[in-house]
């Protein structure tokens, strides 16, 4: 309908300001035009619509009925019409916008940082988030659909790269009267006849043949009586009673503080790692400033930072079968000491990987 009209947008501002205005000339001075322009201007419209929209004759110049119906609607469009290309000139300038997915158990205080950072002038990322699962952020990342995506490793990353981002270790939330709540940390055979609550099989299946087969070496089979898709179903599940649930620890932060405390296994033994996994091929500007940002507010702490990808070395799990998963000794006294001495600080690490990554981009 628009194109049989053939008019232009000068055309249907002068008719509007014609009618705000009451006179030509001032019209015509408001848009920089003459009066005879918008005079034509004016009349071209009224011819294509087939109505009158001023009364000529009044003394200042008024809208009829069809004149004050389009004024209204115009003044409308005319203003998103600006605020429209306004904003496509301010989009140019503008960071690519990253989709970005991350699993219900990912540190929201490292979520609040990022997108403080990426909603700051100047940035030069611009993340949306996407709360999902481990196996749905893998998924989407590979399909293309998501730029990058947080896990909880161990999980199956085959065709990504993995990115390390924090040391989460797992351990469980119990309520305060719980008999297990009195001990500072807790050893395998304490949970051995507990009932559980764990993360969902189908949210991260390697995860949890992981954690199967930590058990079967430890000597138990764990007693499993829930899942849940995310920390607050098991903080609420195991207020009432149900189970103790297992957490990482990152999450167990944002459970509420007066029934519930969380209790860490000794010497680690689910030591799990928040990871952001990306497509193989070569990152954008944007998705590069995000990586750098992420591992730089993560701190990562672990001896193998520089290996950082499938391709550069790094061993992820990637097998769903337990028998592909192989389970390292918990290190020594003396091997941990030694670890510890040979450590570098994580903002050290930071660059390190940074350097190793863009390198291998």
């Amino acid at each position: 309908m628009l194109n049989s009209l053939k008019l232009s947008v000068g055309d249907l501002e002068a008719a509007v300001k014609v009618s705000e205005s009451g006179h030509f000339t001032r019209a015509g001075q408001t848009i920089h035009r003459s009066q005879t322009s918008v005079t034509k201007g004016v009349q071209r419209v009224e011819q294509a619509l087939g109505a009158p929209l001023l009364d000529r004759k009044a003394r200042p110049i008024t809208p009829t009925r069809s004149g004050e119906v389009f004024a209204y609607q115009m003044r409308k469009a005319l203003y998103f019409m600006e605020r429209g290309i306004a904003g496509a000139r301010h989009a140019s300038h503008l960071p690519e916008e990253l989709q970005v997915g991350h699993t219900s158990y990912f540190d929201l205080d490292l979520l609040t940082r990022l997108l403080t950072m990426s909603r700051r002038p100047g940035s030069n990322f611009f993340a949306v988030f996407h709360s999902s699962s481990s196996a749905e952020v893998i998924a989407n990342v590979l399909a293309g659909f998501w730029h990058c995506g947080f896990i909880v490793n161990p999980a199956d990353t085959r065709g990504l790269t993995t990115v390390p981002i924090s040391d989460d270790p797992i351990g469980v939330v119990l309520p305060r009267d719980h008999p297990l709540a009195h001990k500072r940390s807790l050893r395998l055979e304490d949970i051995a006849n507990e009932p559980i609550i764990v993360p969902s099989r189908e949210r991260n299946p390697v995860f949890r043949s992981w954690f199967l087969q930590k058990c079967h070496a430890g000597g138990i089979t764990p007693r499993i009586v829930q899942e849940v898709s995310n920390p607050h179903e098991g903080g609420v599940l195991a207020s009432q009673g149900l189970g103790i649930a297992l957490t990482p620890s990152s999450s167990a932060k944002h459970l509420p503080r007066g029934s519930l405390v969380l209790r860490p296994f000794a010497g680690q033994i689910f030591s799990t790692q928040m990871q952001l996994v990306l497509p193989k091929e070569r990152p954008s500007a944007s998705l590069r400033a995000f990586v750098h940002a992420a591992v730089k507010v993560g701190g990562v702490q672990q001896d193998d930072f520089t290996t950082t990808s499938n391709q550069l070395g790094t061993k992820n799990h990637t097998s769903q079968s337990l028998n592909d998963i192989e389970v390292k000794p918990e290190p020594t006294s003396a091997s941990r000491a030694a670890s510890n001495h040979m450590r570098l600080s994580h903002c050290h690490r930071a660059f390190l990987f940074f350097r190793v990554w863009t390198a291998a981009h």
